[in-house]
């Protein structure tokens, strides 16, 4: 999670895990979700808060961690640099972008903002 200021200069930002790595991590991820591949956020669109057994409670943990953190932390980098959350226009790519919940902000999808950024700094040079 990068913030880039008004003028467009990097100010820094933070790397957060997917929902694999945080499942992985609890050395559960193969063993729970066989057969989920890399389309993890297809098993997960809609966690539940309230789970019966542990698959579903692992993941929805995993999935509300996430969702949790990455509103946290923009609304930290926002509170950092003195503006309202809801005036920052985030950018989201990634691979568990779908499993992302930011009801209120100014989100936009960019799906290959890495490339995009690399190839408008290629045409600088």
């Amino acid at each position: 999670i990068d913030l880039l200021d008004a003028s467009g200069v990097h100010r820094g930002g933070l790397i957060m895990p997917g929902a694999r790595t945080v499942l992985s991590s609890l050395g559960k991820a193969e063993q729970l979700f066989p057969g989920a591949g890399d389309d993890l956020q297809a098993v997960a669109r809609e966690p539940k808060a309230l789970t019966t057994n542990t698959q579903d409670a692992l993941l929805a943990g995993a999935i509300f961690a996430i969702q949790g953190g990455v509103k946290a932390a923009i609304r930290e980098q926002a509170r950092q640099i003195g503006v309202k959350i809801e005036t920052l226009p985030i950018l989201l790519t990634g691979g568990d972008l779908g499993m992302l919940k930011l009801d209120k902000l100014q989100t936009h999808v960019v799906p290959d903002l890495v490339l995009d950024g690399l190839q408008a700094l290629a045409e600088k040079r």
